[in-house]
């Protein structure tokens, strides 16, 4: 390992390998602002009430990670948008909608199986007092309850949309965030930077592991990119 390793010589080294693989590579992009407008003013126009509830939960604990109420706001955006491209109806994308919008409600617990359990535990008791329909809020919550679930694979097709939308954006961070993120989390945690370059082992598992169509368009080729920057770094610095 090379001595003097520091985290701004990792970031700077990633931004350049990332660089070189755009040359070469196909990235995909996410859908921007625009595109995902829409699903933003179904989440704010109909749902505004639930949103402050969700705002004044997650503001009295500590994010893990950049998972605020800026990272609920993009999944349920995104997952709207995942659920129109599954061909769902307006009911199923607005429970898509607001999955997203809880799933990580519980970040700050940490990334194991309390943290779901207690999201669909927070997602119930809101959506209760918000008046949403009970058929609704068990297709929800039970989204919010597996959805770090690689394997999880849902009977009904209604569960199995929501579901997938909110999986699949979430997950796409696990590639794009070796560009930037990834190193700076690990660092504020006070991880060593001789142990973090060896650290992308789950990655591989997310490559094919994608639930929606556009997921496994797109999904490869991010964890593609991910996993080149990991095993470049390692390759410089291990």
């Amino acid at each position: 390992m090379r001595t003097g390793l520091t985290y701004d010589l990792i970031q700077s080294t990633v931004e350049e390998i990332a660089r070189n693989y755009r040359n070469t590579h196909e990235v995909p992009t996410l859908p921007g602002e625009q595109q995902l407008g829409k699903y933003k003013r179904i989440l704010c126009n109909k749902y505004w009430n639930v949103i402050e509830k969700v705002k004044n939960h997650v503001s009295k604990n500590e994010t893990e990670g950049g998972h605020g109420y800026e990272h609920l706001e993009y999944v349920a955006t995104m997952a709207g948008y995942f659920a129109e491209s599954e061909g769902a109806n307006s009911d199923v994308i607005e429970m898509a909608v607001l999955a997203g919008l809880f799933h990580d409600t519980e970040r700050h617990i940490g990334y194991g199986e309390d943290h779901m359990i207690e999201a669909e535990n927070t997602t119930r008791l809101i959506l209760g007092e918000s008046g949403i329909r009970e058929e609704w809020i068990e297709v929800i919550a039970t989204a919010v309850r597996h959805h770090d679930h690689i394997e999880y694979n849902p009977d009904d097709n209604t569960t199995r949309i929501v579901f997938g939308s909110i999986f699949d954006p979430d997950h796409f961070r696990y590639g794009f965030e070796r560009e930037d993120t990834f190193w700076r989390m690990k660092e504020k945690r006070g991880a060593q930077p001789g142990e973090v370059i060896h650290d992308y082992q789950f990655l591989p598992p997310f490559r094919n592991a994608w639930k929606t169509k556009l997921g496994r368009q797109i999904g490869p080729k991010i964890i593609d990119f991910g996993l080149a920057i990991a095993q470049e770094v390692e390759r410089r610095f291990g």
